[in-house]
């Protein structure tokens, strides 16, 4: 090593200790000064109904910042739990309902200091503000259940919800796959039905090479999602039994007339009663454990904003369509509900083959619904990004695609699959909050696992004639699952469709 590099790399490790340093030596300062007061509310006392969003589970993502300046004012590292406040299921559709909540000062809200940066001190002050609610597709199926291992049997596999599909297990240890379990909450993390609790089977490694970090390049994945790899054990409420179930029953009799009405006996058994009594992982009574909701969430996102009204901001102002929602006991809500995930995720038209292995397609986004006070028009993302992996190379002809408020764009590009799945992704962008955006706070990147087949049947386009779900029981198959039009030379044909 030169003279000049071992200096360089003294005053690196100097220059990082003196931060420390100073880090140490200051107080800890909230994202807005003292007395400065901006609360985030979905309604203030005596105005209305306040405003409440919907279609979501446990664990929803969210955060907050300011259009065009986002990258210095934002939510931070603030939990969603710190702000967003869930009410249960106020309207039994077997989802939980949210109301925002962050205070004027204090904790939780911008005086928080895991909040960045501060509207009061913009110029303008106080720009309007963006909230960001989003989740993940938990009902990966798409019937309502929550999908478990299924153990095979011979002949066949016990079929628990009854779609004639084996839920696919995962093998976490081999190839790195979750499978098809479904909930972000579940105990089964590796879906390979046993609990891993260090005694009914091993805990789950996820540092796969002990390094102690998350390698998610090597496939390694934080799966208990607490940022940190290592150990899991699955067992969260330590009863020694895997409580996965396909289907949560609740108070079935919901008008308490001790009789079942027509649509109230889930189970059919007869009874109408209460089920599922489940301790959870606090000690607590909970029958919705271990997922947090009756059903899985079927994915959504939704993306408000208003102006500060001279006290907060109040997202009880939107004027963009709601629907009303009266409770039993005289409350009132106004509810938002999310927009479907798959409105972000990329889809293809036009699809054409250069070559074996090539194609050249129009790639679109279809966005979001903008919900905000006046009446959907202020637009949050100016443009959309193909994403690349490693898996497949696409050369975009345009650097991005410009995009409407809500997201909606399109380009084309050319798509080198290599015997790949065609893997696409898309993240929405805002100027001036674009490292947000991709950052922890932001909206994931939206990915098409397959774009060139998305109906999951196994023949790409351009030679796809029957573009449905590989079970709709309309569509033309053989026994082999593979369409009765002929499939080029060197295309998988389907998986078999038939049981088992």
């Amino acid at each position: 090593m030169s003279m000049e590099e071992r200096l360089a790399r003294i005053l690196g490790v100097a220059g990082c200790l003196l931060a420390v340093l100073l880090a140490f030596g200051r107080p800890v300062l909230a994202a807005c000064p003292a007395g400065q007061s901006n609360p985030i509310t979905s309604g203030q006392d005596g105005a209305g109904p306040p405003v409440i969003f919907a279609g979501f589970g446990r664990g929803v993502r969210a955060s907050f910042f300011v259009p065009g300046a986002g990258d210095a004012n934002n939510s931070g590292t603030l939990p969603a739990t710190a702000w967003l406040v869930s009410l249960g299921d106020l309207d039994g559709d077997g989802l939980l309902e949210y109301r925002i909540d962050a205070p004027g000062e204090g904790a939780g809200g911008w005086g928080d200091p895991r909040a960045v940066g501060c509207p009061a001190t913009l110029s303008p002050a106080h720009p309007p503000l963006v909230a960001l609610i989003y989740q993940e597709k938990e009902d990966l199926d798409g019937d309502g259940k929550w999908d478990v291992w299924e153990p095979p049997t011979s002949p066949g596999f016990n079929d628990y919800d009854k779609d004639g599909r084996r839920t696919q297990p995962g093998d976490v240890d081999r190839t790195g796959s979750t499978g098809g379990c479904e909930g972000a909450y579940r105990e089964d993390l590796n879906c390979d039905g046993r609990l891993n609790n260090g005694i009914n089977a091993p805990l789950i490694n996820e540092d796969k090479n002990g390094n102690g970090k998350c390698d998610f390049a090597l496939g390694e994945k934080d799966l208990n999602g607490d940022g940190i790899c290592g150990l899991v054990n699955e067992d969260r409420n330590f009863d020694s039994i895997l409580d996965d179930r396909f289907f949560l029953l609740t108070n079935e009799d919901r008008n308490g007339n001790g009789v079942c009405d027509p649509g109230e006996d889930l189970n059919g058994d007869g009874i109408c009663g209460r089920h599922d009594i489940f301790f959870d992982e606090h000690g607590q009574t909970n029958r919705l454990y271990p997922y947090g909701a009756i059903r899985p969430a079927p994915g959504g996102v939704i993306v408000a904003s208003v102006a500060w009204n001279g006290a907060a901001y109040d997202f009880s102002a939107i004027n963009t369509p709601t629907r009303l929602l009266m409770l039993a006991d005289g409350r009132k809500f106004r509810v938002v509900d999310a927009t479907p995930i798959e409105r972000l995720t990329p889809r293809a038209s036009g699809v054409r083959r250069l070559s074996f292995s090539s194609y050249r397609m129009h790639v679109a986004l279809a966005g979001v619904d903008l919900t905000d006070d006046r009446g959907g028009t202020r637009g949050v993302f100016d443009a959309a990004s193909i994403t690349k992996t490693d898996v497949y190379r696409a050369y975009n002809e345009t650097d991005l695609f410009r995009a409407a408020g809500g997201g909606a764009s399109g380009g084309f590009i050319f798509l080198l699959s290599e015997n790949h799945p065609a893997v696409v992704g898309a993240r929405l962008r805002s100027a001036g909050s674009n490292a947000f955006l991709a950052g922890p706070g932001g909206l994931t990147e939206f990915v098409a696992t397959n774009i060139i087949d998305s109906d999951g049947d196994c023949v790409p386009r351009p030679e796809d004639n029957c573009r449905t779900s590989p079970t709709d029981p309309n569509r033309i198959s053989t026994s082999t699952g593979s369409e009765t039009s002929a499939t080029l030379p060197g295309i998988p044909r389907c998986p078999s469709m038939t049981p088992g």
